[in-house]
């Protein structure tokens, strides 16, 4: 097999395992998604079960009003869209969530990562909503409060995100930098 034939078999089971743990975090963002519409759950996966019934739980427990729930929204003038996870209200604030399956969202002393603060920002900072078959651009609720709601095999919990002004400026940065990258380095 020699060097070249283990190194490739390694990275093509890592990549499975990688493609496998995507596959699950969007079938666990889909029953996340029907959970807090109240909508009934699909047979599913034992793979996933575990997670979509430790949110379920939370959920159930939680006391959150759901809003909006994978939103597309964009931002015409910057030139970007995505899709948010959830828009909801909680003890008469409203939270714009992000549902995360990874093995960790957080440092240890539970600040959220960075870059789930620069989605964050850039989802709260849209232009506006979008739905499909309907030209209205909507607007998006003001958001008071930022968390990532971290689902894993253990339980669910929420992460409050400290989303800044300088984590805006930080998303825009990225994309000037995106530009440039996708330019060659040149001027656009």
């Amino acid at each position: 097999m020699g060097p070249e034939g283990v190194i490739k078999a390694l990275t093509a089971r890592s990549g499975w395992k990688r493609d496998e743990a995507a596959a699950a975090g969007s079938d666990i963002h889909g029953m996340a998604e029907r959970i807090a519409r109240g909508e009934p759950l699909p047979e599913m996966s034992s793979i996933i079960r575990a997670r979509v019934e430790a949110y379920a739980t939370w959920w159930a427990s939680s006391g959150w009003r759901i809003r909006l729930a994978e939103a597309f929204v964009i931002e015409p003038t910057l030139g970007y869209g995505g899709t948010l996870d959830l828009i909801a209200e909680l003890d008469g604030e409203t939270w714009l969530l992000d549902w995360k399956t990874g093995k960790s969202v957080a440092w240890p002393d539970g600040r959220v990562y960075a870059d789930h603060r620069l989605q964050l920002a850039a989802y709260a900072n849209a232009g506006f909503i979008a739905r499909i078959g309907d030209p209205e651009r909507h607007p998006l609720p003001a958001v008071t409060r930022f968390g990532i709601v971290h689902v894993t095999d253990g339980g669910t919990r929420l992460y409050e995100a400290d989303v800044t002004e300088r984590d805006w400026i930080a998303f825009r940065a990225c994309l000037n930098l995106w530009e440039w990258q996708k330019n060659g380095g040149k001027a656009a």
